[in-house]
């Protein structure tokens, strides 16, 4: 589900004063603010330095006048991390994160989003909280230059408004104020006055929606940083044996395997990688490959594509074995061609798919079931925006799922022991 943000224009000039971004919003705060939501940007639009500061401040401005502080963080929209960005973890352990991508036309284009709205926030069809928000940067420069407007200006009440949607829900546009569906020239022309922002009730539920945020966050994150939820004593370890069929790059496997770990280690759940061998070449130096699976030890089997197989795999991008009768399954399945199909779409990389596609497949593994929930890693469709670097604050496992797949590691451990008698 998404949410949009249009424009109707009826002059095409930009207030003087609305440029003027120290004198934008200058009422005093409805409420002191003191909740902090972590913004990560992904700028696949190569904003200017300058511009984005600008527009990351609007867009701050509007926030604190409901009584909430930003912190942001850029993070690196490509695989080469620039020197100004990072691989953005949580801004804080406790300060729960929203990804704001920034996209430019060729990506809207892919997505079949050229003309139209200038953003939109990807928001869970049970209602949900939503964790991504979009803007097409270059419908932001158009609105720009028919209103001789700054950009900046316009970015930041646009981030704002799709912040808005994201700690809002569904049906959140609102005939007043920055969560108009539409805006005009008056719109913006109240911005300089301190009026273009959130009404007093909508204030009230983004205050509550980002406590909940909060809250879940203090009780979700890995071991390490916070405590995860209903997580006693060390994380259970299990061992994924890696088959790369497919011949993935090692930078990109080692890349996708952290993606993985990522989502795991927000489960209370430890993975150590071992890769084994794909020819009869590479079978001595890797003899722990050749033993007969524990009960701890999974398989990830990267194939080229899933042509040939005797069943119809559908339009999936991976499968898992899972077994009906209380056998432990151990191997998870996913076609790189498929992965790299999904990454051509963009935005994401094709190492980013990869990892979360592993990780929603060794989940079906670790929770001995393939049913689906409707939020999060295990969703039964994936869609193209989920995936990314930009999505990690909320692709996760449900607390349920989370304390579901430790008990079941745990009790695979224990079967080890078991079986070897310690």
């Amino acid at each position: 589900m998404t949410a949009a943000i249009g424009m109707t224009t009826t002059v095409l000039l930009c207030p003087a004063m609305l440029a003027e971004a120290d004198r934008s919003l200058s009422a005093p705060p409805s409420e002191a603010p003191d909740l902090t939501i972590g913004l990560h940007v992904y700028d696949y639009a190569q904003v200017e330095s300058k511009e984005m500061a600008r527009a990351e401040s609007e867009a701050s401005r509007v926030l604190e006048r409901v009584g909430i502080k930003t912190a942001w963080l850029s993070c690196s929209a490509s695989g080469i991390e620039p020197q100004n960005t990072q691989a953005c973890p949580s801004v804080d352990g406790r300060v729960p994160a929203l990804a704001l991508r920034i996209l430019p036309r060729a990506m809207a284009e892919r997505m079949g989003r050229a003309d139209g709205p200038l953003g939109f926030a990807q928001l869970a069809d049970d209602g949900g909280p939503g964790f991504v928000a979009n803007v097409f940067y270059h419908r932001v420069e158009s609105l720009a230059v028919d209103l001789a407007c700054s950009p900046a200006v316009i970015l930041g009440y646009v981030l704002a408004h799709e912040i808005g949607h994201l700690l809002l829900g569904t049906n959140s546009h609102s005939p007043y104020g920055i969560m108009r569906s539409h805006w005009t020239e008056k719109d913006l022309l109240s911005a300089s006055a301190g009026r273009f922002g959130f009404l007093p009730q909508q204030s009230v539920k983004m205050r509550a929606d980002l406590r909940k945020r909060i809250t879940a966050a203090a009780s979700a994150a890995p071991a390490g940083n916070r405590s995860v939820q209903g997580k006693t004593g060390p994380d259970p370890t299990v061992t994924v044996w890696v088959y790369n069929y497919a011949h993935v790059s090692k930078r990109d496997l080692l890349e996708g395997e952290k993606v993985t770990a990522e989502v795991f280690e927000r489960a209370g759940i430890t993975p150590e990688w071992v890769d084994c061998p794909i020819s009869g070449a590479e079978v001595s130096s890797h003899p722990i490959c050749q033993e007969r699976m524990r009960p701890q030890e999974l398989a990830l089997v990267i194939l080229p594509s899933f042509s040939g197989m005797h069943f119809d795999a559908g339009h999936t991008l991976g499968f898992s074995q899972v077994f009906l009768n209380g056998t432990l399954g151990h191997y998870a399945y996913v076609s790189y061609e498929r992965v790299e199909a999904a990454a051509g779409r963009g935005p994401a990389l094709a190492y980013q798919i990869l990892g979360y596609v592993a990780a929603h497949e060794l989940g079906h593994v670790l929770l001995a079931s393939s049913a689906h929930s409707s939020s999060g890693i295990m969703r039964a469709r994936l869609e193209e925006g989920d995936f990314g670097d930009v999505a990690q604050e909320g692709f996760t496992f449900t607390p349920q799922q989370a304390q579901r797949i430790r008990a079941n590691a745990a009790a695979r451990i224990q079967a080890r022991k078991s079986l070897s008698g310690s």
